[in-house]
């Protein structure tokens, strides 16, 4: 290798090291003036009413017998009953999903000693009923329960379409912390410059139980069942860390 060579290996040699080093002092520079920033952090909110537009119902059947498959077999020609009676509504075979199935012996301990053999067995069957037509939703139940289902769990709305509520709210919420930024800002004397970080701290659930159903479908096989749907709730939270000067 002869002296010109040389020289320019050198030459770059140095600049890779210069520029190594300009980028270090850059990249510390930065993490610096990062570090002196100052800030404001602020939460946002935002809550929609949407109608709701379809209702959940859980129906069951319970039969018992001291002889297990008998208890098995009333109890699956019930419940036949019951989910043929509800189709007739209008309701799919997608809209009916079984929730819960139980066997269980039942000891009568009124004698103060439990037997060998239980006093009969109890089966349960509960399916999960959607219903789109919330207008039949109090038709579901009685027809349900004139079929055969003894009991009745808590009705849970909903709405199925909530994607363009969700983006509305998420965007109101920023606006929210935005607001609440400018007012501590203009409290403080400071202005607000850009935003440092935002996210989202949405957990979206829109549906609400009611209570009001009980547990045994006696009331409900002899009276027409009012069902009131009214509104769920689209909520939506974010998280700003705005920069002031």
């Amino acid at each position: 290798m002869n002296t010109k060579q040389i020289i320019l290996v050198a030459a770059a040699a140095a600049v890779l090291v210069l520029g190594g080093f300009l980028m270090t002092m850059l990249l510390t520079n930065n993490g610096a003036s990062d570090a002196s920033v100052s800030t404001i952090s602020v939460s946002g909110v935002c809550e929609i009413s949407v109608p709701a537009d379809v209702g959940y119902i859980q129906m069951g059947v319970e039969t018992q017998d001291k002889d297990v498959k008998k208890a098995q077999q009333d109890n699956a020609e019930d419940m036949q009953k019951v989910i043929d009676a509800v189709k007739e509504l209008g309701l799919a075979d997608e809209d009916i999903t079984t929730s819960n199935y139980s066997i269980y012996p039942y000891y009568d301990y009124n004698d103060g000693a439990r037997s060998e053999e239980p006093d009969y067995y109890i089966v349960s069957n509960t399916v999960k009923l959607r219903v789109k037509d919330l207008d039949i939703l109090g038709d579901v139940i009685d027809i349900a329960a004139e079929a055969g289902a003894n009991r009745a769990y808590n009705i849970y709305f909903d709405a199925e379409d909530t994607d363009a509520s969700k983006d509305e709210a998420l965007a109101n919420a920023v606006a929210d912390a935005l607001r609440k930024a400018g007012i501590i800002a203009d409290a403080a004397d400071v202005k607000v410059v850009g935003i440092k970080t935002i996210s989202d701290q949405t957990y979206y659930s829109t549906g609400y139980y009611d209570y009001a159903v009980a547990d045994t479908m006696d009331s409900a096989a002899r009276y027409s069942t009012p069902v009131m749907s009214g509104e769920v709730s689209v909520t939506a939270n974010v998280y700003v860390e705005v920069i002031i000067r």
